[in-house]
């Protein structure tokens, strides 16, 4: 019996919108042809859309958040205004949702994402440039690849410059 966990997980509500989305952490962000082609076509269309450097704007309609509260669907929701190759910080974040001071708040939100691909959580990251954690692990490889997929550039120090926040 194999522990190996699935690249990625996609689950679907009995009205077919898209309620969850996961990555495992072996994910290196492109998606094998095989693995799109078992996924429900809208998704596979939205993920190819997403790793071909196009946001996957008609996927978002497909997708619920109803498991969170109003103000986590808020702040997930703006995420999607934060264009490709930029990132904010948490206050940012809170900010352009109408809260600025709100910061951890918001960080509590992107933490609980369940789309995050589709809402990309990828993008907020700490003040000092710091990427941060993602999908609940400090330092995950992935949000480095993928921001780096978008063309951000990351300082000596590991660190994301000034000049790619918004």
């Amino acid at each position: 019996m194999s522990s190996k966990q699935p690249l990625l997980t996609a689950s679907l509500d009995n009205e077919g919108q898209l309620v969850l989305l996961r990555l495992s952490p072996q994910f290196e962000g492109h998606v094998p042809l095989a693995l799109l082609s078992s996924l429900p076509d809208f998704v596979a269309d939205g993920l190819a859309d997403f790793f071909s450097g196009t946001d996957p704007v008609l996927l978002r309609i497909r997708c619920s958040l109803s498991c969170l509260t109003p103000w986590q669907q808020q702040i997930i929701r703006t995420l999607a205004g934060i264009p490709r190759g930029k990132v904010t910080d948490y206050a940012g974040l809170a900010a352009l949702a109408g809260h600025p001071g709100a910061a951890r708040a918001a960080g509590s939100a992107c933490a609980a994402n369940p789309l995050p691909l589709i809402f990309p959580c990828h993008r907020i990251v700490h003040a000092n440039g710091d990427p941060g954690a993602y999908m609940h692990q400090p330092s995950h490889p992935l949000k480095k690849r993928l921001l780096e997929m978008e063309e951000i550039e990351f300082s000596s120090n590991g660190r994301i410059p000034r000049e790619y926040f918004l």
